[in-house]
Order: structure tokens, then C-alpha cells, then sequence
């Protein structure tokens, strides 16, 4: 078990070190990138549904969109059919944006995996895919 406490201790640092972005003029704090994460992923979300992607109340979930639209990564918008319902979604430099950090990590990706031969990789995606599937 020491083994792998070892790999994984290992493996964390070096995706924590790798998964930094990339240098930027816009300066993001780590809950609101996983904010523009979520919005890349899963938007463009209502409020509540933004808040309960994060797993924070609504209030929280507001600061964060505030956070993202004063630095111009998001757009809130009103849904036609209920006005009432706010909706958020990226904005075009939100987008641009992730796509810098999405190509980031997949630099990251492609040089961990340098490190294997190309049997090797391939049973790595398999047995990463296993252990990451949900239950």
C-alpha cells in the first residue's frame, strides 16, 4: 500500500504542477476557475443549476458569476419565456480563455504519457477509464 500511497502522492504533485494555466493578464482564483469550468462544460446554466453544479448556495454561486463578469468571462442573461429565471453562460473571451487552458492540459497529458510506449499508454487510458467510471 506504501507503493502506491507513493504513486499517487506522485502523480498529484505532478498534475498540480502541470495543471497550473498558463500564464494570463486575467487573474483567477482556484474557485473561480472551476466556475469557468463548470460554465465551459455544462453551460450555459440557470443560477440554480450553476449552484448546484458547484455544490454551493445560490448566494455563493452569484459572487462567483459576478466575479467572472466584471473581469469579462461571462454574460448573464434573462430567459424570454420567465424572466425571472437568470441565465449564465461564457462570453466570447470566457471561451477563448478555456480553450487556452483545455489546450494546456492536454500538453500536460501528451507529456506524461511520453514517458510510455504506446502499448503502455494504451493500458493506461484503460485502466484509468475503469477506475474513473462511476459505480
Amino acid at each position: 500500500m506504501r507503493e502506491l500511497d507513493a504513486c499517487f502522492d506522485a502523480f498529484r504533485k505532478m498534475t498540480m504542477r502541470g495543471m497550473a494555466p498558463p500564464p494570463t493578464d486575467i487573474e483567477l482564483s482556484p474557485q473561480n476557475g472551476r466556475a469557468l469550468l463548470t460554465l465551459a462544460d455544462h453551460g450555459p446554466l440557470t443560477m440554480t443549476d450553476f449552484s448546484d453544479r458547484l455544490g454551493v448556495p445560490l448566494s455563493t454561486a452569484t459572487r462567483m458569476v459576478e466575479r467572472l463578469i466584471e473581469k469579462g468571462l461571462a454574460v448573464r442573461s434573462r430567459i424570454e419565456d420567465d424572466r425571472r429565471v437568470v441565465r449564465v453562460e461564457l462570453s466570447e473571451d470566457g471561451r477563448k480563455l478555456n480553450q487556452s487552458f483545455a489546450e494546456h492540459r492536454r500538453a500536460m497529458g501528451r507529456r506524461m504519457l511520453s514517458a510510455l510506449t504506446h502499448g503502455e499508454r494504451e493500458i493506461f487510458i484503460e485502466l484509468m477509464t475503469k477506475m474513473t467510471r462511476p459505480q
